[in-house]
């Protein structure tokens, strides 16, 4: 598992290994004790004159330690200037680097729009005519299963446990995660182009452009094929109290990330009273439970997590908002905000609507990159950049936002999770 974080913005401002800011931290810190080290020597020096030396008739001896501090405070001032200027120059470098990537980032983009909208339109193109392959493969495949039936059990699964853990890998791959990301990003394009719209047109409708087609677009488009076939549907919502607890202050960003509930519940609202002071709020909402994509009495399932992608009036965020009347949060409150996957996405939601004085925003594997989070919100997005989940939620949208990452999968790899980065005991250390 990696130890090094790397920090950018959500437009990636500056991007650098922990380990850099820690080799110019150290040359700054010498900067500064050889600069004090300067200071008491020209302390020394001033209450020692030549002319001193020469009034007491001091020995040769004397004039050799003054001409020794003259040498020793010009190597001091030297090593300390150059000291400086060597973490100046580590800070632009992580700086020019972080343009570098950002740059690298928006041609990315543009490549793979160009891309999703050129498959979408060979895919109507061509399509018609590889249905006969299609049914051919098809075919294969219903043989292949055949045969994986007669098979012995051992060899069955050994077989699957090989394929399940390449597919581990693979997913947890932090190239393949940039490129679904990316693909995210580019499926608008691609039905556009599926649609036979322009190049052009698609371009200046899409992401790079005006953005009146995106991820949401695609999302919503997905919910409404899926309801037609009678999935993806919302259910009725009821909020209910289900323990009251005495707590402190959460303190720093662990012990945040440690209050997100998980299991039965999903919502935590944490009151804080102070006399002659306004009510002061902490919201920690939990992930998805059920990624079935029929409806059931859950509203943290699949059919949140696509609504809100889609920027819809999802199940779980009107679970938020009635939790929050019921705990009798007024409209304007401040409120700090903390949420692990689906509940990250409700959280960034949340802030963008401005109902609330959202004071601070923390999100852990949330695919909320494409939410509007206003600049004026301090917003802390954790991801790790082998975890396929926060990459559906597409690039950032909020230049303003920190943005954490590291591989986190390690030793899980081996484990009968499939998205093993996305566990929540991997977010928790990290936030630690």
């Amino acid at each position: 598992m990696g130890d090094g974080l790397i920090i950018s913005g959500g437009g990636s401002i500056e991007v650098a290994s922990d380990e850099l800011f820690d080799r110019a931290a150290r040359l700054e810190t010498a900067e500064a004790t050889l600069r004090s080290a300067l200071t008491d020597l020209a302390r020394i020096d001033r209450g020692v004159s030549g002319a001193l030396l020469h009034a007491s008739d001091a020995p040769i001896s004397a004039a050799r330690a003054e001409q020794a501090i003259d040498d020793a405070t010009w190597l001091l001032a030297h090593s300390a200037d150059g000291s400086g200027q060597l973490a100046a120059n580590l800070h632009r470098a992580a700086a020019a680097y972080g343009l570098v990537e950002g740059s690298a980032a928006r041609m990315s983009q543009a490549l793979f729009a160009e891309l999703g909208w050129a498959a979408g339109f060979m895919g109507s193109v061509v399509g018609p005519l590889l249905l006969p392959a299609a049914l051919g493969a098809l075919a294969s495949g219903a043989a292949a299963v055949a045969v994986w039936g007669i098979l012995p059990s051992g060899a069955t699964r050994s077989m699957s446990d090989t394929a399940n853990g390449l597919g581990r890998q693979v997913l947890s791959d932090p190239r393949f995660v940039q490129l679904v990301r990316l693909g995210a990003m580019s499926v608008d394009d691609a039905e556009l182009g599926a649609r036979k719209v322009p190049s052009p047109v698609s371009r200046m409708l899409g992401d790079e452009g005006i953005g009146v087609r995106g991820l949401d677009s695609t999302a919503a488009g997905v919910i409404g094929v899926a309801a037609a076939a009678g999935m993806l549907r919302e259910t009725a919502v009821t909020v209910r109290q289900t323990s009251v607890t005495g707590s402190t202050r959460a303190t720093g960003i662990a012990e945040r990330a440690a209050r997100i509930p998980q299991g039965a519940d999903q919502i935590r609202i944490d009151t804080y009273s102070a006399p002659g002071r306004p009510d002061r709020y902490e919201l920690f909402i939990g992930g998805t439970v059920d990624f079935s994509p029929t409806a059931t009495t859950e509203p943290f399932d699949l059919t949140s997590n696509l609504q809100g992608l889609a920027n819809s009036d999802a199940g779980a965020y009107r679970a938020v908002r009635d939790a929050l009347h019921a705990q009798g949060v007024p409209a304007g409150a401040e409120i700090l905000i903390a949420g692990y996957s689906q509940g990250g996405l409700l959280g960034a939601q949340l802030a963008a609507s401005g109902d609330y004085e959202v004071v601070g925003l923390l999100t852990l594997g949330a695919p909320a990159g494409q939410v509007e989070v206003p600049a004026s919100v301090p917003w802390i997005a954790v991801e790790h950049s082998d975890d396929l989940v926060p990459a559906l939620g597409g690039t950032f949208q909020s230049m303003d936002a920190i943005v954490v990452r590291r591989e986190a999968a390690g030793d899980l790899l081996d484990s009968p999770y499939v998205f093993p980065a996305h566990q929540r005991q991997r977010y928790e250390e990290t936030a630690a």
